[in-house]
């Protein structure tokens, strides 16, 4: 079937199988090009039976167009990865080019979302804010915010002074941002624990080759009291040695 003319039998079988198969399919069969499948096929006057888009359709493709490739997205909506670009420029929507390691990316936000601000998250990652929250999401990770409660709001009051903000949230099911964020609202603040002198030799060791949020877990104290008594103490960070979480 191939040659540079099309034969009568070509243009009876690109007529019988235009609208009923792949582009891709009918070019392989025809041992032709696709370009040159769908050239013939628009001068044939042969259109393919495009399925509208519907409204779902339009909300997947904005919500997973930053994070997905066309390939993905197609496979999600069921669409070509072609329609799927296509559309996207006619709705305005553009993909910028992070160049994200996804297979590295996904285990800090597995790691960290929702126990660290997204903020902080977006610094360490260096992604943008909403590129992460999109990416949980599609994790089933993402966090969903349920209101407090008066029951909750009472053990917060009663334990937030002197209870470690980690062990309590924990305990309360909620994320350490989300116990600060309420302590904040209702006024309460924190009475540290007093140093001993192990700590002391913690801050010591720690403070200038490990990242903040790893020493303040280990301590169950605050970053901001960490900073404090690591100042008191004439203690300074080396950034060129700190480890990353």
């Amino acid at each position: 079937m191939g040659g540079t003319r099309w034969s009568p039998k070509e243009l009876q079988y690109l007529k019988q199988w235009y609208r009923k198969k792949k582009l891709a399919e009918i070019a392989e069969e025809l041992h032709r090009p696709a370009l040159s499948v769908r050239m013939q096929a628009s001068k044939q006057g042969l259109t393919k039976n495009i399925r509208p888009w519907t409204q779902a359709e339009y909300e997947l493709l904005r919500k997973y167009y930053l994070i997905e490739s066309n390939v993905e997205l197609a496979k999600r909506i069921g669409r070509n990865p072609h329609s799927i670009r296509t559309r996207a420029r006619m709705l305005g929507v553009a993909r910028k080019q992070l160049g994200i390691n996804w297979s590295v990316a996904e285990k800090k936000i597995k790691k960290h979302y929702g126990k660290i601000e997204t903020q902080k998250l977006s610094k360490i990652l260096k992604i943008p804010v909403t590129v992460i929250r999109r990416r949980a999401s599609l994790m089933g990770i993402a966090v969903i915010s349920k209101r407090w409660t008066e029951k909750e709001d009472e053990i917060l009051r009663k334990q937030y002074m002197w209870g470690a903000a980690v062990s309590l949230a924990t305990k309360m099911g909620r994320t350490l941002f989300s116990i600060q964020k309420r302590a904040n609202i209702l006024g309460l603040s924190r009475k540290e624990k007093a140093w001993s002198p192990e700590d002391d030799e913690t801050i010591k060791s720690l403070y200038g080759i490990t990242d903040l949020e790893t020493i303040a877990n280990r301590m169950k104290r605050s970053i901001s009291s960490i900073q404090d008594r690591a100042h008191k103490l004439g203690v300074r960070r080396d950034n060129r040695r700190v480890t990353a979480p």
